[in-house]
């Protein structure tokens, strides 16, 4: 068998920066409400393009997402995800297409112009990865991971139909409790 590559992720601190706003500029808000519900959902780009307003349920603190073949889950979004979004839907401009993010043009916005809209936010915080959106899914199953310690609902979050997806997470935390265990076990290697 082949080594899986595992995942690579953001550091929290960089992804808070990210999601902070610093000025008021819409296309600063709609490129941290992106970050957040794609971090706070777990979201593959595909499904945070496919998102319409009437998906969202910011009351009850869910999101009716399409994901991989066709299959409808819920997932919950966190409370800071729920102000951003209500911030930016109080200062979206009102257009016919019901997408929540749509282009200059109000056609639902592509994949493509997410991955860019992360990259430029990244670079204009400082971040120094190449950050792309799937890395913002891999931290938040590995951060929820990390707290929760339970894999089968964290496969529920990521909407995988198979365990074995999201077992590559449990790689992740090996690598940090042989990093924890190297510097603080006093049988280790040094």
């Amino acid at each position: 068998k082949i080594d899986q590559v595992l995942p690579k992720t953001i550091d929290f601190d960089d992804l808070k920066r990210m999601m902070t706003l610093s000025s008021e500029l819409y296309s600063e808000l709609r490129a941290v409400v992106m970050i957040e519900l794609m971090y706070s959902c777990g979201l593959r780009v595909s499904e945070l393009v496919g998102i319409d307003i009437n998906d969202l349920d910011l009351e009850e603190g869910f999101v009716r997402v399409k994901g991989k073949g066709g299959k409808t889950r819920f997932s919950p979004i966190g409370s800071s995800a729920i102000n951003a979004v209500e911030m930016y839907l109080s200062k979206r401009p009102s257009c016919e297409n019901n997408a929540l993010f749509v282009n200059q043009n109000n056609h639902r916005i592509s994949p493509r112009s997410i991955q860019n809209i992360v990259k430029k936010r990244a670079l204009e915080v400082g971040v120094t990865v190449n950050v792309h959106p799937h890395m913002l899914r891999h931290a938040a199953a590995t951060h929820f991971l990390q707290s929760s310690h339970d894999l089968r609902t964290v496969q529920e979050f990521l909407g995988h139909k198979s365990i074995k997806s999201t077992q590559i997470y449990t790689h992740l935390d090996f690598l940090e409790l042989s990093k924890v265990y190297d510097e603080f076990h006093p049988r280790a290697k040094k």
